[in-house]
């Protein structure tokens, strides 16, 4: 509160005075002890409050003071009996959670966080009850199954598992490794109690299947017992299908025991017992086969004259001792089948050369003297032989030769397959010899007969080449005839007669075009002889004198020129009723008319529709490619344009509306209409000639 300033006191000027200012001053006093408090009682609020908030804090510390210790205390109490180390072991997530929030909770300042820290540490209290819990269980659960798993290994290990089924029994030496030590410093609680339960079931199939691994070990022995003979390179040649078949069951049967699948490894290996047996059965078929093979070949060799053999039938007993060699070499590499088949083969052969040389011994005279006069016959015609047939004579008179060689030594079977041979040769030579004639006969004949068809003039004219040629070799085939070569002769007839032919045909063919172009052009004349007279009289007078022209050269039967000159005709001449031409119009050859094409164009009014009336002005008024006097069409000739295929129509004539076109045609007693055309539906009638149409011009001379 604001002091009031005090009013300054006058001194008293008399006794009187006096009494009364001191009365008046201690009055004065009393007011203002009465309106402001004194000092001290405002000190005594200020404590009173002081101290009530230093009450406060001091009881706020000293419960949260109580409430840490407390649960330090308590966190202490739990910790400090826990099972630390198992529990590290068998409940390692656990263990790190609860170091962790002790670490944190001593890290925290009690002081200030005394609600934070008693959490941490209650938190931290109730993981570590349940931790130990835990541990228990895990733990007991870890050494009742490793207990088990050691007695079922015990037994397993007495039933020889390792030897039957090697990849179960490295998983249960794996596992039994993984577990055996909680203390290591990669042991894993969760992992080693599913491992071993694993193993206990891997050791519990395998006890329930030790009667069938007794099946398994007594089939696998059988085969082991019955295999140990086994020659793998001799099944490979002899049965190699069923050498496949004994791998692939050896296969399933080692593949199942590795699965420890015992019941399908024991029949595996029992089919492979079996194939085993079926397949020495056939090996010792097949090899007692060629062993017999040999005592034939062997038998047979002992009893033929080698001296004999080796001087009467050379090549023959070179091929002999070859297949003799085959057989050993088919022998030593297991390939049975093959030696048996090549004993069998010598032994035939043997007996087949020793017949023969029995009969060249018989024969031999009888043969030489058949050869001897057929080769002096036909060298009585040796120079007819000689132009004719050069290389196979010659070639005959050397094996001749041969043959008189092979007579004066001892190799009686070449000697008569010599002889043979050439025998043939001359026979088909002889055969060639007496044809020819026939041959050359014939040949001539055919041609002669085809030149008397001929005029020489008109083949001249017509087919120059073909003719040149038909005269040089009729001169080569004479010249032939002369020299005696007649095969040169017959060879030289039949491409004159070829040629002929061909010459004969062109002819009918150019005769045969010739009409067909004359009557072509004749109709194009007649057609379009308005649209020509019209439009087109250059190439008509053009036409006409080439006309003319191959008229006079077909009277001179030159078909070849008529026909070229035809051909220039039919090119000048229009091929279709209407052509297109660059000026943006359309030719009418048929009816002599000029059309303007482009419906949307100049020509027709831009495709603008229009009354009649100014429709027939406008077209008259129309100058459009060069020519004036354009008007509208009569009925009959609009009419005509829709005779034109429609999409040949859409090619000539674009832009063509699907609407109605104005014509000229007028009716007689009517003045207010006239004939229109609707190019969509093809209808003609009567159109008002104030209504609106579009127009087609045409061009008439």
């Amino acid at each position: 509160m604001a002091k009031k300033p005090r009013k300054p006191v006058q001194a008293a000027t008399s006794d009187g005075a006096s009494d009364h200012s001191t009365t008046d001053l201690d009055q004065i006093r009393r007011e203002m002890s009465a309106r402001q408090p004194g000092p001290n009682k405002r000190l005594v609020r200020l404590a009173a409050v002081g101290g009530t908030i230093l009450l406060a804090v001091a009881l706020l510390c000293v419960w949260s003071f109580y409430r840490y210790n407390l649960g330090r205390q308590s966190f202490r109490a739990i910790y400090q009996n826990a099972d630390l180390e198992n529990m590290r072991i068998f409940a390692p997530g656990d263990y790190k959670e609860i170091e962790e929030l002790r670490k944190k909770a001593q890290a925290q300042n009690w002081l200030f966080h005394p609600g934070a820290v008693a959490s941490l540490y209650g938190e931290a209290g109730r993981k570590v009850s349940a931790a130990t819990a835990k541990v228990d269980n895990v733990k007991r659960n870890y050494e009742v199954l490793r207990k088990q798993f050691g007695k079922l290994k015990e037994e397993a290990k007495a039933q020889n598992l390792a030897q039957y089924a090697q990849s179960a029994w490295q998983r249960i030496e794996q596992i039994d490794r993984n577990t055996a030590d909680p203390t290591a410093a990669d042991f894993d609680p969760d992992a080693a109690i599913r491992d071993l339960h694993t193993a206990i079931q891997i050791l519990e199939q395998q006890r329930n299947n030790f009667g069938v691994i007794k099946q398994y070990e007594a089939a696998r022995q059988a085969y082991i017992k019955m295999a140990k003979d086994l020659n793998p390179e001799e099944w490979k040649k002899v049965a190699p299908r069923i050498e496949a078949t004994l791998r692939s069951s050896l296969g399933r049967a080692k593949a199942a025991a590795a699965a420890a699948q015992w019941k399908r490894a024991a029949m595996a290996y029992r089919d492979a017992l079996s194939i085993l047996e079926k397949g020495s059965s056939e090996i010792m078929s097949a090899r007692k086969a060629a062993r017999q093979a040999q005592t034939r070949l062997e038998a047979a060799l002992a009893k033929a004259d080698r001296r004999e053999l080796a001087a009467s039938a050379a090549r023959a007993w070179a091929a002999i001792q070859k297949k003799q060699a085959d057989f050993k070499a088919a022998l030593k590499a297991y390939r049975y089948r093959e030696a048996a088949k090549a004993a069998e083969d010598t032994v035939a052969l043997l007996q087949k050369v020793q017949a023969d040389i029995k009969e060249a011994k018989t024969r031999r005279t009888e043969v030489l003297k058949k050869l001897e006069d057929r080769y002096t016959m036909l060298a009585k015609q040796e120079e007819l032989l000689l132009r004719n047939w050069k290389p196979e004579w010659t070639a005959a008179k050397d094996r001749y030769r041969q043959v008189q060689k092979l007579a004066r030594g001892r190799d009686y079977v070449a000697l008569l397959e010599a002889a043979r041979n050439l025998l043939n040769e001359l026979d088909a030579l002889a055969q060639k010899l007496g044809g020819i004639s026939g041959e050359l006969g014939k040949a001539k004949t055919a041609f002669e007969k085809l030149y008397k068809k001929a005029v020489p003039e008109l083949l001249i004219v017509n087919a120059p080449d073909l003719w040149d040629k038909v005269a040089n070799r009729r001169a080569e085939a004479l010249g032939a005839e002369k020299r005696a070569n007649m095969r040169e002769a017959v060879n030289a007839y039949n491409d004159a007669a070829a040629a002929l032919g061909q010459a004969l045909d062109t002819v009918d063919k150019l005769i045969a075009t010739g009409k067909k172009l004359r009557a072509e052009i004749r109709r194009r004349q007649h057609e379009y002889r308005r649209g020509l007279n019209a439009f087109a009289t250059r190439k008509r007078t053009l036409a006409r004198r080439l006309i003319r022209t191959a008229g006079r050269a077909w009277e001179k039967r030159n078909y070849r020129s008529a026909v070229e000159m035809l051909r220039k005709v039919a090119s000048l001449l229009p091929a279709n009723r209407f052509e297109a031409r660059t000026d943006g119009t359309v030719v009418d050859y048929g009816r002599g008319l000029l059309w303007v094409a482009d419906g949307a164009g100049k020509g027709c009014m831009n495709g603008e529709k229009l009354d009649w009336y100014s429709a027939r002005t406008r077209v008259n008024q129309l100058i459009f490619a060069g020519k004036r006097l354009w008007r509208l069409p009569t009925d009959d000739e609009l009419q005509s344009l829709l005779d034109v295929d429609p999409k040949e129509f859409a090619k000539l004539f674009p832009n063509t509306r699907p609407d109605y076109y104005w014509t000229k045609t007028q009716m007689t007693d009517d003045t207010e209409h006239a004939l229109c055309i609707h190019f969509g539906t093809r209808k003609t009638r009567l159109c008002r000639k104030n209504d609106r149409s579009f127009v087609r011009p045409v061009f008439a001379p």
